[in-house]
């Protein structure tokens, strides 16, 4: 993960004061859940970067954002190169998405995830206009589900291994109990195997009961929800404001951004 720039604060916040490290975090002082987390098999032996991260996430308007180095010391990334931009698509042409860049996953068997909405082609669910692709669900009876919505891909027509990922997005009235918004990446040709051997990596991920946590992710074999092992972090912001959600990928490293600030480091 990103390294705070030493200095004598607790989390390298200056903000991080003691009044706020003994601060009740559930039943506990956000310094003693930090604490657990750094120095316990079951907290996972964090850093203390990390912990910082994980507390103030957790409980982000009594540990955080005063304690949490994202916000208090953050990590900027530089801007991509426009000349090395392989693939883009900016929404300026009104009606359904350009079928050369993108395609759809249609049906309602659940996914893996236990979803409950019909995943469409149609209009009513995914459509452009004013320069914004718009991705809607709709609580409908159709196909035997009582909800529908569209799960757009790029399966086939932009496929890569390494690179930076942008999109600009902003999760508008899709912020209620059930919802669950996500950017995200699988594979194309699955060589390791099904699910999660051959990989994921979530781009931003919002579940709706917990409003404004933007999750960042990656699964392996090794590391999945599936066995609670994902790796990844988050950042809180208002989600139903436009954002640049961001990943970098190299061979030795994934790096997750919003708005040009990295929160974490997949290595």
């Amino acid at each position: 993960s990103p390294v705070a720039n030493p200095t004598p604060f607790p989390c390298g916040c200056e903000s991080c004061t003691q009044s706020v490290l003994d601060a009740d975090a559930g039943g506990s002082s956000c310094y003693s859940r930090m604490d657990w987390l750094r120095t316990t098999s079951e907290g996972g032996y964090l850093s203390e970067y990390d912990a910082c991260v994980r507390v103030s996430s957790e409980f982000p308007s009594i540990c955080g954002p005063s304690c949490d180095p994202i916000r208090c010391n953050p990590v900027f990334v530089p801007d991509p190169d426009p000349s090395k931009l392989v693939w883009s698509d900016e929404f300026d042409v009104d009606g359904l998405p350009d079928p050369t860049l993108w395609s759809y996953d249609i049906g309602g068997n659940g996914w893996g995830n236990n979803e409950l909405q019909y995943y469409t082609d149609r209009s009513e669910n995914a459509y452009i206009s004013s320069g914004v692709l718009n991705i809607r669900a709709v609580r409908e009876n159709h196909q035997g589900k009582e909800y529908t919505s569209a799960r757009l891909v790029t399966r086939n027509t932009g496929d890569w291994t390494y690179g930076r990922v942008l999109v600009r997005a902003r999760l508008l009235h899709c912020t209620g109990l059930g919802t669950w918004p996500a950017i995200w990446m699988l594979p194309t040709d699955w060589v390791y195997g099904g699910w999660p051997k051959s990989g994921e990596i979530d781009i931003m991920e919002h579940v709706g009961y917990d409003t404004g946590k933007v999750h960042g992710t990656v699964h392996t074999e090794a590391f999945n929800h599936g066995i609670g092992t994902q790796v990844g972090s988050s950042i809180f912001t208002n989600v139903e404001d436009w954002h640049v959600y961001e990943v970098i990928w190299s061979p030795n490293a994934i790096d997750f951004v919003m708005d040009g600030v990295k929160y974490h480091e997949f290595l």
